[in-house]
């Protein structure tokens, strides 16, 4: 599919298979928030890149989708190894360079939302300046991430001043992998950074300005994709009202929702309900 009309947010990054064993599941925050936000907004943009015979790729006929062929697919594996999670990437689709996907795009109108979400360090994060007038965000994650000859990921500080033309970034504590000197060094370089720390909750940093927002309190049943319906909850509503403790209390109650379920949530008719009750309950008169 390509673009055809205009879209209300754009995500560039790779979709991903993560072997489980012996079988592959779709992996990546490019697909979970791109599949999460059809639930929210009209109409989904997708920047990715894959091997022709990414058969995951019809789980995105609802959203537009520009793919820049690739030789491999872009695969992950989690192990345990001594009682330690170790990540291997096993193959990585082609890099999104900015002047490649500037040419997919050149014809068309661009979205208020441009949403960058790396898991390989595969999105040329200057991409941002062609696109002045939208919100410009970045999940982070990817960036942070290199790999040895066999494929183990290990943690690596990037070049921050890459971030310099980011609106907001959004990471989880466990990114930073320990570094917490990384996180003032990306706070330097981006006006808005909301950090999640799982169920303690989120923390945003605007410039001078560090509050903090508990998270809801629920019954966990499965926490695959909560960050990513975090991320893309809070960036939806910020973008929409620009208020940021609202966004919180959205993202907040939409990330509570959707561990309550098996799998990414297709029911979303008690969102506005937790939404204000997480403002009473949580956030100032």
């Amino acid at each position: 599919m390509s673009l055809t009309q205009p879209i209300d947010i754009l995500f560039v990054g790779h979709v991903c298979l993560d072997k489980v064993g012996e079988d592959f599941v779709l992996g990546g925050t490019a697909s979970y928030a791109a599949l999460l936000a059809r639930n929210f907004l009209d109409n989904i943009g997708l920047v990715t890149s894959t091997a022709e015979d990414f058969s995951a790729l019809t789980q995105f006929e609802e959203i537009q989708l520009l793919r820049i062929p690739a030789s491999e697919n872009t695969v992950f594996e989690n192990k345990q190894v001594n009682q330690q999670r170790i990540q291997w990437l096993h193959s990585r689709a082609a890099t999104l360079e900015a002047t490649n996907v500037m040419q997919l795009l050149h014809n068309f109108e661009k979205p208020p939302i441009l949403f960058l979400c790396p898991i390989a360090n595969e999105v040329d994060l200057s991409i941002a300046r062609a696109f002045p007038q939208a919100l410009k965000v970045c999940t982070i994650q990817g960036c942070l991430r290199n790999w040895d000859f066999s494929g183990r990921v290990f943690a690596k500080a990037m070049e921050w001043t890459q971030l310099s033309g980011i609106d907001l970034v959004i990471l989880s504590e466990e990114d930073l992998n320990g570094h917490k000197d990384w996180l003032q060094k990306i706070c330097q370089q981006v006006p808005l950074v909301v950090m999640t720390h799982g169920k303690e909750g989120a923390t945003a940093y605007a410039r001078e300005q560090t509050t903090h927002y508990p998270a809801w309190p629920t019954t966990e049943v499965d926490a695959t994709g909560a960050g990513d319906t975090f991320a893309t909850a809070f960036v939806i509503h910020y973008q929409q009202t620009g208020e940021l403790a609202s966004a919180m209390a959205y993202a907040h109650a939409a990330a509570s929702l959707n561990v309550e379920v098996k799998g990414l949530r297709s029911d979303w008719k008690d969102l506005t309900n937790r939404f204000l009750e997480y403002q009473r309950r949580f956030l100032p008169i």
